[in-house]
């Protein structure tokens, strides 16, 4: 009988170093995992602190007014530009807008320009953009020298 208990008590003893081993094995993974998503976690925090300071260099408003100045031909508003309401509804147009302003011809005359855009359907907001760009600056030359 001492046998048959004793063989008993040595293969619970053996499951449970066996169970305490697959644990042992489970829980070193688990904290591996662990360690590597939080080093993930601290990369990812980095690469979002750079773009934060990217973004926050981006938008400053001096590197904006340059921008604007450089590809918009924009000018810093002088006090003389400030106007009351009363006084920019005496200088709005008594008649309405001159249609042609808007009419579909000239908006497809000006997608034909753009290379490549002619037969497409929807035209490629960034190349009209920069056609629009490039027209701009063209008729600010052509204004500089008919100036002088």
């Amino acid at each position: 009988m001492i046998r048959n208990v004793t063989i008993l008590l040595a293969g619970v003893a053996l499951v449970m170093a066996f169970a305490l081993y697959h644990l042992k094995y489970r829980a070193e993974a688990a904290g591996r995992t662990i360690a590597s998503l939080e080093r993930s976690i601290e990369r990812e925090r980095e690469h979002v602190k750079l773009l934060r300071a990217d973004w926050s260099n981006l938008t400053s408003p001096g590197r904006l007014d340059v921008m604007a100045r450089r590809h918009l031909g924009f000018k810093p508003t002088m006090s003389r530009q400030i106007i009351t309401l009363e006084r920019l509804a005496s200088l709005a147009p008594e008649r309405e807008p001159d249609p042609g302003l808007y009419d579909a011809a000239a908006f497809e005359q000006l997608l034909r320009r753009l290379p490549g855009e002619a037969d497409r359907e929807a035209p490629d907001s960034d190349a009209l953009t920069s056609l629009l760009i490039q027209l701009r600056k063209d008729a600010a030359k052509s204004g500089e020298r008919d100036a002088r």
